[in-house]
């Protein structure tokens, strides 16, 4: 069987992370305690948990955008931990992150195709004329008009917006997305807009998610996989029906519990 098939898009090992300490003498706690988690090409990980427990921090680590104590960072087989920034440049086209609120990443000065075009032209990726272009195709598939390729952030919707930051990511063609609370600013009919928009274009793109939240019932629905953090340890994975309908541990029950009334 093909290696590269069975191979994770994004893995950590054993991975430990702590902030740094507020007293010199006095270390900080770990944020992250021997973590290991893998996300695979066109599957998404659901990480949930409460406030506080790791789950945004250990998206950042698996993208490499903070450091690591122990254990391993790998990306599509490479272990990445070591590598310094200039290193992984050609690395960070291909795993992007979006965030719970999308106006943070957008110019509120300029239109919205200006600052679409604006990652490839970074990465030196391809033409502004290609990357409007591109644009324009990557519009109809996430469901959104051309038109509002000259309107400014303030003049769509934050359901409209956080899509507009899908097609921002997407204009470098990723492998690996991390999902840190993309629905939580939205009404219950736009975040089903929005997590039918993410299947749609995790199929088309073969794209690996992995999707944090706090909702476990959101959780439940868009995950292949989930992982239940609990003060910087997973300490359950399993299948939404494992650990909705048969969860081991009293954490996992509580949380359960919590969202079944």
């Amino acid at each position: 069987m093909n290696e590269g098939v069975n191979r994770p898009t994004a893995e950590v090992v054993r991975v430990t992370s702590r902030y740094a300490a507020a007293r010199r003498n006095r270390p900080a706690e770990p944020v992250l305690k021997q973590v290991s988690l893998a996300v695979h090409p066109l599957r998404t990980v659901g990480l949930v948990g409460e406030s506080g427990c790791g789950k945004s921090t250990l998206g950042r680590v698996m993208l490499k955008l903070l450091p690591v104590e122990a254990g391993q960072v790998r990306f599509e087989g490479r272990d990445i931990t070591g590598l310094s920034l200039r290193e992984m440049r050609p690395l960070r086209r291909r795993m992007q992150i979006v965030f719970q609120h999308p106006d943070s990443s957008f110019n509120p000065r300029a239109v919205l195709l200006d600052s679409l075009v604006e990652p490839t032209a970074i990465h030196r990726s391809m033409s502004r004329s290609d990357a409007a272009d591109r644009a324009r195709q990557l519009l109809d598939v996430v469901g959104l008009h051309p038109e509002l390729l000259s309107r400014y952030p303030h003049q769509v919707s934050g359901g409209q917006l956080q899509r507009m930051a899908l097609v921002r990511i997407l204009m470098l063609e990723p492998k690996f997305i991390v999902l840190d609370e993309p629905t939580s600013m939205l009404d219950v009919s736009v975040q089903a807009q929005l997590v039918e928009c993410l299947r749609r274009v995790q199929q088309e793109f073969g794209i690996a998610y992995l999707f944090i939240s706090h909702d476990l019932d959101l959780i439940r629905r868009v995950s292949d996989d989930i992982a239940v953090m609990q003060g910087g340890r997973i300490v359950e994975q399993g299948t939404p029906e494992q650990i909705w309908e048969a969860p081991r541990e009293a954490y996992t029950r509580a949380l359960v519990e919590a969202f079944r009334f």
